[in-house]
């Protein structure tokens, strides 16, 4: 027979046993989180805006146009590989024409070249509409879009994902895009040509799209809202909240409820654009959501409007959209929460977007 056994703790005390439901006997023990955490609250911010997102953010007046609906060539296209028709009449944004990209398949490439140098110091972005007939598994169907400079054969910059700007869950319309030179990794740079290229990995079928109206922006103010963990912090995020106030009514003609629209922000009509909100784990993107209107918030599971009033002049509204599993973000490693923009909000008297979490104790 064993003898009997003590469990003494660092203290010199020992455990206890403990007489339950049904005379069974039993440790008494304590459970605890392994972790220690502090509530956090805090706001996306842009470096120049600050919290503040009801500015205007919007380019300057004269663009490089690429390809546009005037169904003009512009910048020469061509076919590097694959099958592309850069005159297409099957769709168009504007005009009657667009660049088809329907028999394509994967690694087929289309160049835009300029035929001049063109240095991108007084650029913001490319903006572009693409029109997508079918996209099939997101993460392993991309459109690339790179600067390029024929004179080197080489990329300028870093090749980015067209679908991290648009909502591919949207067929059959056009949707516009709009790629910051800044995630590009181009400031100051000779470009004299951009190419897009299909790619087909993994299982399913390639992605069928038409482009139009593509251009390089002027200078303007953009704003990019970022939300990051502080110097050697862990942010683990559940909770975002939109929050905004506009001059506006806010009620139906018989009073019987809060007139709250669907397809606008308050007063602020459907964005074009739309505020682009991007998740980044170790610089890799992990979601992208196109917010253009109050219902394309409210589409997904885990939002609802928690808070909306009005004075009779003026209405606010917060949308809270709670994440299935907390979004965790560790200082160092190149995670971070984004909302970019580039539109008119200053019609807006107050627009700000929190989160709620909690940072871990690490001493």
């Amino acid at each position: 027979m064993p003898g009997k056994q003590l469990l003494v703790g660092r203290n010199n005390e020992f455990a206890d046993v403990d007489v339950g439901c049904g005379d069974s006997q039993a440790l008494v023990v304590a459970t605890r989180p392994l972790k220690c955490y502090n509530s956090s609250f805090k706001f996306f911010v842009d470096d120049v805006y600050g919290s503040a997102m009801n500015q205007n953010f919007d380019f300057g007046a004269t663009p490089v146009p690429i390809h546009d609906g005037t169904d003009s060539a512009l910048w020469t296209g061509s076919a590097i590989a694959g099958t592309w028709d850069f005159a297409s009449t099957a769709e168009a944004h504007t005009g009657t024409k667009s660049v088809d990209a329907t028999a394509t398949l994967d690694g087929d490439v289309a160049q835009f070249a300029r035929g001049s140098d063109l240095v991108t110091t007084n650029y913001a972005a490319i903006t572009g509409w693409i029109y997508i007939t079918r996209w099939e598994n997101k993460g392993t169907k991309h459109v690339e879009l790179e600067l390029w400079y024929t004179g080197t054969g080489t990329t300028v910059g870093l090749v980015v994902d067209i679908d991290n700007y648009i909502n591919t869950s949207d067929l059959l319309v056009w949707q516009k895009f709009t790629i910051p030179l800044q995630d590009m990794g181009v400031g100051t740079e000779t470009i004299d040509a951009i190419r897009v290229t299909n790619v087909d990995i993994g299982q399913g079928k390639s992605s069928l799209f038409y482009l139009d109206d593509m251009q390089v922006e002027e200078n303007g103010s953009l704003g990019t809202y970022n939300l990051t963990p502080d110097t050697g912090m862990t942010l683990i995020v559940d909770k975002i909240r939109f929050t905004m106030v506009d001059a506006y009514a806010g009620t139906v003609a018989d009073g019987t409820m809060q007139g709250i629209p669907y397809d606008s922000f308050l007063g602020v009509a459907e964005l074009i654009n739309g505020l682009i909100y991007r998740s980044s784990k170790n610089g890799a993107v992990v979601q992208t959501i196109i917010l253009k209107k109050t219902i394309d918030i409210l589409q997904y599971p885990n939002t609802a409007i928690v808070d909306s009033g009005s004075d009779g002049t003026n209405s606010w509204m917060t949308i809270e959209v709670t994440f299935p599993e907390p979004f965790v973000m560790i200082h160092g490693d190149d995670d971070v929460m984004t909302i970019e923009i580039s539109e008119d909000l200053s019609g807006l008297l107050f627009f700000k977007t929190s989160a709620s979490g909690r940072v871990e104790v690490t001493t």
